[in-house]
């Protein structure tokens, strides 16, 4: 009966925890490194943008992979302007609550935006990172001259680890710039 009790006392409050103002620099923290990741992998993908249309002008067939690695190098440019302004904006924010004697007091609400500008950071960076991949996978299997990697399907009666397709796939696995500098370019 006390258990219920309790259990109806918390729903009907509403008990919610977030978490607390150590939790809330770290997210603080990661905001910022993750505008200055965000630039960092920008840069390497401007410069094999780069190499890549260099290439496209010597071999037609690179043409498309070329447009294509363009298209996430824009992309990637206009999301490093838009995440370094949010970075901006929290650091404001930061010294402002961090010498406001009422908000250290009281405490501020932000964890919960901050959580979920942090998590929309990261998902949009995971979109672009997943779509240069995508040009990476095609640059490599067009290299190969094999279409596509193929995995070996393990039987019914089998048994292979759990992760044992990701590891031999990622052992097959070349980063851009070495497909482009077998393909003939100098970064």
């Amino acid at each position: 009966m006390k258990v219920l009790f309790v259990a109806v006392l918390l729903v009907a409050a509403g008990c919610r925890m977030y978490g607390d103002a150590d939790s809330a620099r770290l997210l603080e923290d990661g905001i910022v490194q993750e505008a200055a990741a965000l630039a960092k992998a920008r840069d390497g993908v401007q410069v094999n943008a780069a190499v890549l249309e260099v290439l496209a002008s010597e071999d037609e067939a690179l043409a498309p992979f070329a447009a294509r690695l363009t298209a996430v190098a824009n992309d990637f440019a206009s999301l490093v302007v838009s995440h370094q302004a949010v970075a901006e904006v929290i650091q404001e924010d930061v010294s402002v609550l961090r010498s406001n004697p009422l908000a250290r007091w009281v405490g501020s609400d932000r964890y919960r935006s901050l959580h979920r500008t942090y998590g929309a950071m990261i998902a949009e960076k995971r979109v672009l990172m997943d779509r240069y991949e995508a040009v990476r996978a095609d640059l490599q299997a067009l290299a190969a001259s094999s279409g596509q990697l193929v995995v070996r399907e393990v039987g019914r009666y089998q048994i292979a680890p759990q992760f044992y397709h990701q590891l031999e796939y990622n052992a097959q696995r070349q980063e851009l710039s070495d497909i482009l500098a077998n393909m003939g370019a100098e970064p």
